[in-house]
């Protein structure tokens, strides 16, 4: 899948993106969460009790954005499908991950990111189906 490269170096860099999934009512459900986008799929990881797991169980399919600029450009969003590993790796055992987000989870969250590691067990693994940005 062809990416624009300003959208690649966001998906790299940005801390933040917003996972939306649907509840069983069909209720849009968005969470704010930190990720790892390693050019094809863009990782998350939850407490598995999370009402977002909840509602990936049932639909696996979801969208994933980042925060547009002030004026409603600058838009990365991704319209997926989820893969729930039952025993994929701890978020603190990631590299790629502990690098971006280390500093950030005990600065601006005040959290440690080995003990958020062992409450936010499941991953959650989109891969994208189609890609928008501009």
């Amino acid at each position: 899948m062809t990416i624009d490269p300003a959208a690649a170096e966001r998906l790299r860099t940005d801390l933040v993106g917003w996972l939306t999934t649907v509840a069983r009512d069909g209720t849009p459900q968005a969470s704010p969460v930190a990720f790892l986008w390693d050019g094809e799929t863009v990782t998350v990881w939850s407490e598995p009790d999370a009402p977002k797991v909840t509602n990936l169980v049932e639909n696996h399919r979801c969208s994933f954005h980042l925060n547009s600029d002030e004026y409603g450009l600058a838009v990365v969003a991704i319209e997926g499908t989820v893969h729930l590993p039952p025993d994929g790796p701890l978020c603190n055992e990631v590299a790629p991950y502990v690098g971006k987000y280390t500093a950030v989870f005990s600065s601006a969250w005040g959290l440690d990111l080995d003990e958020a590691a062992e409450r936010m067990r499941q991953q959650i693994v989109i891969t994208p189906r189609r890609i928008r940005s501009w």
